[in-house]
């Protein structure tokens, strides 16, 4: 069985669960902990997660796997023009997530560490909210908004859906500081490819997984320190 390597939060690898989910993949989920991604990262291909393990062999970078699992998934057309559009929407989406993983990691873009009060970083996220992705959201909105159907090519789901998705709940979610969390209410075609995705019986299914395997994980987590609590005092 094949194996997807990340951490456990949404970040990078959302999109490549989701894909991998919709299509009914077998894959192991492995989440690794800080520490534990320390430790992997020399041995890594570019020493970043994720990582996918597959035939034998690590392939590495978030876009290829994502698209890897997306062909196998059925969710890339087989049609080399619609291809090109699922392509360059995926792309554009992209200038949404690189400038804000700088804020979170400058170091790795060859910037410095922010100022303990994070005063730039919050100056630039603001930036970034204000004019940088109002354009590029504007212009997805403008490709999209041509389209017939409920996705971004039709009636069929692509990747370019999930990418879109993955996007808006990303901005929407409040974690990042210095991020308007509404600042895609003004596009409406964007909205709508969200909720689209949102209600898909398979990504709700997902979430429904997620969140039983965080209460097992939590329920464990709690015997565990009622176990060890009664063997410290029966000791």
């Amino acid at each position: 069985m094949s194996e997807l390597v990340y951490f456990d939060v949404d970040g990078r690898a959302l999109e490549i669960r989701l894909a991998l989910h919709i299509g009914k993949i077998k894959f192991t989920d492995t989440r690794l902990t800080f520490p534990e991604f320390k430790s992997l990262k020399p041995s890594l291909p570019y020493q970043q997660v994720p990582i996918y393990n597959t035939g034998g062999k690590t392939y590495a970078q978030s876009a290829a796997i994502f698209r890897f699992a997306a062909k196998r998934a059925g969710l890339y057309p087989k049609d080399e023009v619609k291809a090109l559009l699922v392509d360059s929407i995926c792309d554009a989406v992209e200038e949404i997530s690189q400038p804000l993983a700088m804020t979170m990691f400058p170091t790795n873009f060859g910037l410095k560490e922010w100022g303990s009060d994070k005063k730039e970083m919050l100056e630039t996220r603001k930036r970034l909210s204000e004019e940088v992705y109002p354009r590029v959201l504007g212009c997805i909105e403008n490709v999209i908004k041509e389209r017939k159907g409920n996705f971004c090519v039709g009636n069929n789901l692509t990747m370019a859906d999930i990418k879109i998705y993955c996007m808006v709940k990303k901005l929407k979610s409040g974690y990042f500081d210095g991020i308007n969390p509404h600042v895609t209410s003004d596009f409406p075609e964007l909205e709508k490819i969200y909720d689209h995705v949102r209600t898909l019986p398979e990504v709700i299914g997902w979430y429904e997984r997620e969140k039983a395997a965080k209460a097992k994980k939590k329920r464990k987590s709690t015997q565990y320190g009622r176990n060890a609590k009664k063997a410290k005092v029966d000791a």
